[in-house]
């Protein structure tokens, strides 16, 4: 038994179809009048169920957690069709990173960048021999 079963079945029905609605285009989005309505209620019901009722507020909740998991693969192909056609922000990648569990910058506690105690002088020096270096072995090739 889910500790869900204690709302009403209207209340699970007008919780799932409030997380519909707001999911829809503003322009087809329907008036709670019209939901409350249909479930023979009056809109300040549906208003006391959203503002005062803790449960029906994390029924609401879970139904939108698990909308979003099942929109996962969606949102995975727009960030993919975006990452190959323009150059990627960095929030853009890392929102795939934290997408992608198995990928190593998705957890940012799992890098380590050192720079050793360089100073930046230090670092710029040592930018300026390796380019030198690679200068020097394309020449030779």
């Amino acid at each position: 038994m889910s500790k869900f079963d204690q709302l009403t079945e209207a209340q699970r029905e007008v919780a799932q179809i409030l997380v519909d609605n707001e999911l829809l285009p503003k322009d087809e989005r329907r008036e709670i009048q019209d939901i409350a309505d249909e479930y023979n209620v009056h809109r300040k019901t549906i208003w006391h169920w959203r503002r005062r009722n803790p449960l029906f507020a994390e029924y609401k909740q879970h139904l939108t957690t698990l909308a979003l998991q099942d929109s996962h693969t969606a949102l995975a192909k727009v960030l993919i069709d975006n990452l190959t056609k323009s150059q990627p922000s960095t929030k853009m990648l890392d929102l795939m990173a934290k997408m992608t569990p198995n990928v190593l910058a998705a957890n940012r506690s799992e890098i380590e960048v050192t720079s050793a105690g360089d100073s930046q002088e230090d670092v710029i020096k040592r930018i300026q021999e390796l380019e030198k270096l690679k200068a020097e072995t394309s020449d030779g090739e």
